[in-house]
């Protein structure tokens, strides 16, 4: 075996550590939405520590499913690098995918041509590693109550699902694993892809909210059987590391 080979073997090794074993895209991508009521926690010997502010509307809930492709696991290999440092690559698995989400809400606000002005909540979240067993997975994201309250409707009187126009996103390492669209009207994925850009263009400066839509690990259902999802991953601190 030649020198430039060996580099190359070591190189295409490499690469499969840090992306698991291939590109493999997420099959039945769907979304959809639902306002409903947090989960109520009752703390043994609680006393309220600041006034009472119930809020008048409900939290936005995404559900979001996706079935990552199948692939036989296999027992995890070690390797060496050139020079003798070695690693182990594991099979069966997607390492860091990120999941991007945004909202298109109505304001209930009409602008001088009497059109509804329409806002933007964004977010993301990263997983940590994702099972490829073939089988229906479940991530969860919302849009906080109070978040509602002040930007969906004034008063909060005639709120509903189809208020909301959502696209989701999944990628790895820059590239587009799964996407989908809840309330967009389009035959196709792509046509509602070019529908909601359309409408994104639209939303005013002031009213495009990052970071509004929060993670379920961020969310009062965080400690609700979360084993039965994929395991989130702190964005900033994978950028520290």
């Amino acid at each position: 075996m030649t020198g430039k080979k060996a580099l190359l073997i070591a190189a295409a090794l490499f690469a499969g550590v840090v992306w698991g074993a291939d590109d493999s895209e997420l099959r039945k991508v769907s979304v959809d939405v639902e306002l409903t009521n947090p989960p109520e926690v009752n703390y043994k010997s609680h006393s309220a520590f600041a006034p009472k502010t119930p809020s008048v509307s409900k939290y936005l809930m995404l559900r979001i499913e996706y079935t990552p492709e199948s692939e036989k696991e296999v027992i995890p290999s070690y390797r060496l690098r050139k020079g003798g440092t070695g690693f182990v690559v594991y099979r069966g698995w997607l390492d860091d995918v990120d999941l991007s989400v945004k909202v298109l809400f109505h304001t209930g606000v009409l602008d001088r041509k009497r059109a509804s002005v329409c806002g933007l909540f964004t977010g993301k979240t990263r997983f940590w590693t994702i099972k490829k067993d073939g089988l229906r997975h479940l991530a969860l994201m919302f849009v906080p109550a109070k978040l509602l309250d002040r930007y969906c409707v004034p008063g909060n009187r005639g709120i509903a699902k189809k208020n909301f126009q959502v696209e989701v996103t999944f990628s790895r390492g820059g590239k587009v694993i799964g996407q989908a669209y809840c309330n967009v009207p389009g035959s196709s994925v792509s046509a509602q892809k070019m529908k909601f850009e359309r409408e994104v263009k639209r939303v005013p400066e002031s009213l495009i909210l990052q970071d509004a839509v929060i993670p379920r690990s961020r969310s009062p259902w965080a400690l609700l059987t979360p084993d039965n999802y994929d395991l989130e991953k702190d964005v900033n601190v994978s950028k520290q590391n």
